[in-house]
C-alpha cells in the first residue's frame, strides 16, 4: 500500500477498518464532468509563436454539467444541467 509522509497512520488504520466493513456492499461509481461551450477565442495578444493561456473576464459562457451514477454496469441516474455563467 502506498503511504505519504503527510498521512496520519492512526487515521489510515481507522479508514481501512471502516472500508473492510463495507467490502460486501456493491460499488457505486459517481462521475462528474463539466464542458464549457465557449472555447473559441477570436483575439488574444502574445509574442509571435507563443500561445495565450488566460481567462477572459466579463464574458458570458454556457457550461454543461453532467453527473452519472453506475452500479453493476447499469446507469442509475444521469443528470445534465446547462447554465449561463458570467
Amino acid at each position: 500500500m502506498t503511504s505519504f509522509k503527510e498521512q496520519d497512520p492512526e487515521k489510515v488504520a481507522e479508514f481501512l477498518d471502516i472500508l473492510d466493513n463495507l467490502k460486501d456492499l456493491p460499488v457505486l461509481y459517481i462521475d462528474e464532468t463539466g464542458i464549457n461551450r465557449y472555447l473559441y477565442r477570436p483575439y488574444a495578444g502574445a509574442p509571435r509563436g507563443e500561445k495565450v493561456y488566460d481567462k477572459i473576464s466579463g464574458r458570458r459562457f454556457e457550461r454543461t454539467n453532467e453527473v452519472e451514477q453506475k452500479l453493476n454496469g447499469s446507469f442509475l441516474i444521469r443528470y445534465i444541467d446547462s447554465q449561463i455563467r458570467e
